[in-house]
């Protein structure tokens, strides 16, 4: 068998650092392995949300593997059809391409019981330590970056058995996906802001409102906008995309909770979206149940919800994403809300990261974040 794969440049310095992460506590090691180069790297490839999942073909038919591919291809949201969290390519070791070998989101996934070329090419990956520490442990969950490809990020998960490897990896699998989510995130955040910021609206939040939400050039001011109450939209011949930042002083601890995120929405689209349709308004899909998190928002503590909207009295609707904010320091709930109305855009995971991707910029000036 040919090794399509080659070994990392042999000019590559890594200096691999360990971490405690949730699966840890299931006996894994997480490594972060920053790389560097001596020499330049092509850029990596690969469309938004990608995975490549580099295959040992020893479980091209195991269960395990289906365990891999059915994780990378969860249903992302809640939308009324199946849409995946990532777009997988599949492909064992020795049918890979040069353009492939340089795809920026890559997983292998090993057990290193036996000697063979996929085995000797991640351990070539996860180098000497890598190699001890599953031997010492058992398990490995680690990242190296940029090893064919500038920007390229390779996830592993080694184990020294497949029994082993059957115990750990869902959460093994979890670790990963938040990791090339997070990473994707940011290719996100570049897209959205390819256009530039929107200055006035931008500096308008913060000077008048102390938040900091970076607007995207192409959304305008809505003329709606008043009082504590500011909504930016941008309509295409494809979408409409709706952006409202709402904020009051906290009263009562019943406004922390999931619920009055959505009665918050709820209020703000009953009071200010509309159709040609007399009476209509935006109200959040009762028959789907609401995707609630608790999160850490750039350091502060936020409830994320996401899930879809309608208008009551017409045939109008889409997916949402919402964070409410509790801001202890200047005691008061600020809301954040992202929609968008695409009938004629089937896959809406996209638009969805996009809206995500806006909201995550948010911040409040000099406050002193968590950690």
């Amino acid at each position: 068998m040919s090794i399509s794969l080659r070994f990392p440049p042999s000019g590559m310095r890594c200096l691999p650092a360990f971490a405690p992460s949730p699966v840890f506590l299931f006996g894994l090691v997480l490594m972060f392995a920053a790389c560097g180069e001596t020499t330049t790297l092509p850029s990596s490839v690969g469309g938004l949300d990608e995975v490549l999942f580099v295959e040992d073909p020893r479980f091209l038919n195991d269960t395990l593997y289906d365990q891999v591919d059915a994780r990378l291809q969860a249903q992302f949201g809640n939308f009324l059809h199946f849409e995946p969290i990532f777009d997988l390519l599949t492909r064992t070791q020795d049918s890979m391409s040069k353009t492939l070998e340089k795809h920026r989101n890559m997983v292998f996934v090993a057990v290193l019981n036996t000697e063979s070329d996929y085995n000797t090419q991640v351990k070539a990956l996860i180098g000497t330590e890598g190699v001890e520490a599953v031997r010492e442990k058992g398990a490995l969950v680690a990242e190296r970056r940029n090893v064919w490809a500038s920007g390229q990020h390779v996830h592993l998960i080694v184990t020294d058995s497949k029994e082993r490897l059957a115990r750990l990896l869902p959460s093994a699998l979890d670790e990963t996906v938040r990791r090339i989510q997070s990473i994707e995130a940011e290719k996100y955040k570049r897209f959205v802001y390819a256009g530039g910021t929107n200055v006035p609206q931008t500096e308008d939040l913060k000077d008048n409102y102390d938040i900091v939400l970076r607007i995207p050039d192409r959304y305008d001011l809505h003329e709606s906008s008043n009082g504590n109450f500011r909504w930016y939209r941008r309509s295409t011949l494809d979408l409409t995309a709706s952006i409202m930042v709402y904020q009051h002083p906290y009263r009562r601890e019943l406004e922390t909770q999931p619920a009055y995120a959505v009665f918050v929405r709820d209020s703000l689209g009953k009071r200010y979206e509309r159709s040609a349709t007399p009476g209509a308004y935006m109200s959040t899909e009762k028959l789907v149940r609401p995707i609630v998190d608790t999160v850490d928002l750039n350091g502060h503590f936020a409830i994320r919800t996401q899930s879809l909207w309608r208008l009551v009295g017409d045939f109008m609707g889409g997916p949402f994403v919402n964070y409410l904010i509790y801001d202890q320091v200047n005691n008061r709930i600020i809301h954040l809300d992202a929609y968008v109305y695409a009938p004629d855009i089937t896959r809406k995971r996209k638009l969805v990261r996009e809206l995500d991707a806006i909201l995550q910029t948010f911040d409040i000036p000099g406050a002193v974040v968590n950690g």
